[in-house]
């Protein structure tokens, strides 16, 4: 895998020019230990670089597939992930060499726009399946919270001038 598709080249900015950016990176940038959490390929990464007074700005658009397993049945499950206004701005008297490697923050986009949890269809059909376990209140446990005692219901919260 070549590296040099994230680095910016900050000398060839200069004079108002812009760098676009149009790449589709092999997935070993993302370096993922999880089983569970996989992507498709191609990731899509379009945008620009420019220069602002003293800071570099990248504008990016991120659209990939990760598939992870659905949160009912536990099937893998197809989440499509469209980041349409992902910016980086970077002081320019901190980057040393006058070249920006941006796939570190990259990546850090793309895992945290991974949903914690999802389920298949955004419904899963086996949900109905689980509803017989959940929710049903006993006998026991409604009686139960009838002698909840509660020992700030009677607390005043108004206080007086």
């Amino acid at each position: 895998m070549t590296t040099d598709q994230f680095k910016i080249y900050i000398d060839r900015l200069d004079e108002g020019k812009e760098e676009k950016i149009i790449i589709s990176p092999d997935l070993s940038f993302l370096d993922l230990a999880a089983d569970e959490l996989t992507f498709e390929e191609p990731i899509q990464v379009s945008g620009k670089a420019y220069i602002s007074n003293t800071h570099l700005i990248i504008q990016l658009r991120i659209c990939l597939v990760a598939k992870l397993p659905c949160s009912i049945c536990n099937e893998q499950t197809r989440v499509d992930i469209d980041v349409k206004n992902f910016y980086l701005t970077e002081e320019i008297a901190k980057i040393s060499g006058s070249v920006y490697d941006y796939r570190e923050k990259l990546r850090e986009a793309i895992i945290l726009e991974v949903p914690q949890f999802v389920e298949c269809d955004g419904n899963c059909p086996q949900r109905e399946e689980l509803r017989q376990y959940l929710g049903k209140k006993t006998e026991d446990s409604q009686q139960n919270e009838s002698d909840a005692q509660f020992p700030f219901s009677t607390l005043d919260t108004h206080l007086e001038e």
